[in-house]
């Protein structure tokens, strides 16, 4: 964890602990202690490489479903909303449309099967 992000750690055990001189606790203490630490403690965000708590990402998933909601209830007219998690990860929306889709469930096992391979 101190190699990870000195600081984080530092400003979580404070933040938790009141810990003000980790360094003078004994290893295993201070190993029990960021142990302890929550999920949405600076240093286990920065561990797990995300930089928003998990709360922060459920709430940008039911605003992200209720914009979609909302656009297909407007008829899909425009370009659809903008993902507002992918925007918080930093990865890119699909843009370029590769969505298939089947008339039948025959075509999407034929489908299945070929990219299984088992035709």
């Amino acid at each position: 964890m101190l190699v990870t992000d000195r600081d984080a750690l530092v400003c979580d055990l404070w933040e938790t602990y009141a810990v003000t001189d980790f360094e003078a606790l004994p290893v295993r203490t201070l190993a029990a202690l960021s142990f302890g630490l929550g999920e949405n403690s600076r240093i286990k965000r920065a561990m797990a490489g995300r930089t928003v708590d998990m709360s922060q990402l459920m709430l940008a998933g039911i605003f992200d479903c209720l914009a979609g909601i909302r656009w297909m209830l407007a008829g899909g007219a425009g370009e659809a909303p903008k993902s507002v998690i992918n925007t918080l990860l930093g990865v890119e929306d699909n843009e370029s449309g590769d969505v298939v889709s089947f008339s039948t469930p025959e075509e999407w096992e034929a489908e299945r099967r070929r990219i299984l391979g088992e035709e």
